[in-house]
């Protein structure tokens, strides 16, 4: 299909119809009600409907029969936010060393002023933080994406970049248009913005040609009135003129929990179940066939229970002992954690451990690591797309001088997974590396976790060497 031709073409309707949402191995509903607790099956009253019991009123009726009323019964509804915390396990191993973005830039003047603008719109864009939100919705939802646009400054760059995250949770439903190879040609996201009251539906469109802007007027689509930050009207379609679609998609097709849903809806059931049986059982029931003849006060000692000559009373006790449920609850915990290589860092699971050397907490950790690895290839790669997006950016609009060099910058971005560490045995191997000549003091200091500014530590510790050198020999030229 040539869909450059019908994306250049007015035909709004025809335009919109090339869009289809990306089909996932489950449905974003289904996604969205096992990631938030209160959306799981268990609170579910018609897949765990509560009881229904016939209950004595105490009256007679006029055949001599009981009078009985229907009452309901609540069941126990246990739900456990396995699926956020398994979300959070990972986004956590990922992204609490933040990512080394790893740019490589020309060693020239144009070079520098390239690094500066980039480096100011990360820091100002606060990416550690949205790159976590970004994963955490790309795990969750199964996609997200960045939108990056130009926004004034009201100095010198005229403009700089800013980015919003839009995601289905918030409202939005996104497009990606890809070719035979599975390359990006366009990107649509449709969402409604309320005025006045109503719901009014937007679609817009992204290409690396243009921006297309829609709303839908009277059940028809039509161009979206826009005006700039001086409140001049915006011409449609709007011109990129960084020639690259100023939206980065990502993506995967099954949440991180997809594997082991079956377990925790399992788990969330068993126990929810256990939790119904102490209702019954966990109170002593008497049972009495017979005549009772008189019951001991409230708080009597020796107490007594006076029964008719035939009458006869036993406890109620369960036939089978609710060992075979504990080993189900542990046998599923143990499988869903191990199966989605999430590290149980309980304090039951922890406060036995002990001191462990730096390769033990590695190992220990080694399911959770090699996880977050491999979701390393596919989440790396859309950071690698938008640095390469943000150069662009700087190079064409915000500093045109810069266009030249904008081949020549490239990413390669390194995510360090988080591991414990035995900072003690660390330091200890550091130092007998340094004096043993086979580590130089700045690989010291730029490895010690504990030091915040490398560079200003590493100047402080050559000062203190120069002074230990140089001090003496002045000395002995001075009583000289």
């Amino acid at each position: 299909m040539d869909y450059i031709s019908i994306l250049n073409n007015q035909d709004i309707e025809k335009k919109i119809k090339l869009f289809k949402e990306p089909e996932f191995l489950i449905s974003k509903e289904d996604c969205k009600n096992q990631y938030n607790v209160l959306g799981h099956d268990i609170f579910d009253k018609i897949k765990r409907p509560d009881k229904y019991i016939k209950k004595d009123t105490g009256q007679i009726d006029e055949n001599g029969e009981p009078v009985t009323v229907t009452d309901i019964v609540n069941v126990s509804r246990i739900g456990l936010p396995m699926q956020k915390y398994i979300v959070d396990q990972r986004v956590g191993f990922m992204l609490s060393i933040p990512i080394d973005y790893n740019i490589f830039y020309p060693d020239n003047e144009k070079g520098k002023r390239m690094k500066k603008i980039l480096e100011d719109i990360l820091r100002r864009n606060k990416m550690d933080y949205k790159n976590k939100e970004v994963l955490r919705r790309q795990m969750s939802e199964m996609e997200c994406a960045r939108l990056w646009y130009f926004s004034p400054t009201g100095g010198n760059p005229k403009y700089t970049l800013k980015c919003k995250i839009v995601s289905y949770s918030l409202g939005d439903k996104l497009y990606p248009l890809k070719d035979e190879y599975d390359d990006l040609i366009a990107f649509a996201r449709e969402y409604k913005i309320k005025e006045d009251g109503v719901e009014i539906r937007h679609f817009d469109i992204y290409t690396a040609g243009y921006d297309y802007k829609y709303v839908e007027k009277e059940g028809k689509w039509a161009y979206d009135n826009l005006t700039d930050s001086e409140g001049n009207e915006i011409e449609q379609p709007i011109p990129n003129y960084v020639k690259k679609i100023m939206a980065v998609y990502y993506q995967q097709q099954s949440p991180e929990w997809y594997d082991v849903q079956s377990m925790i809806d399992r788990l969330e059931k068993t126990i929810s179940n256990h939790s119904d049986m102490d209702d019954y059982f966990g109170s002593p029931i008497l049972a009495v066939a017979g005549e009772i003849l008189g019951f001991a006060a409230k708080g009597e000692q020796g107490k007594i229970l006076e029964l008719s000559q035939d009458a006869k009373a036993n406890y109620l006790a369960l036939t089978t002992p609710p060992e075979s449920i504990r080993m189900e609850i542990d046998n599923l915990r143990e499988l869903i954690f191990s199966l989605s290589s999430t590290a149980d860092i309980s304090f039951d699971k922890v406060k036995g451990i002990g001191n462990l050397s730096a390769v033990a907490l590695t190992l220990l950790f080694i399911s959770s690591t090699m996880a977050a690895k491999s979701k390393e290839e596919t989440f790396a790669l859309g950071i690698t797309r938008e640095i390469n997006l943000l150069v662009a950016a700087i190079g064409r609009v915000i500093d045109p001088s810069l266009e030249s060099i904008i081949s020549e910058v490239y990413c390669e971005p390194i995510i360090t997974p988080y591991i414990p560490k035995d900072i003690e045995a660390m330091l200890k191997v550091f130092s007998e590396a340094y004096e043993k000549g086979i580590m130089s003091i700045e690989s010291v200091v730029e490895n010690n976790p504990l030091v915040v500014d490398k560079k200003k530590e590493i100047d402080s510790l050559k000062d203190a060497m120069n002074d230990q050198i140089i001090g003496p020999a002045i000395t002995t030229q001075k009583n000289i």
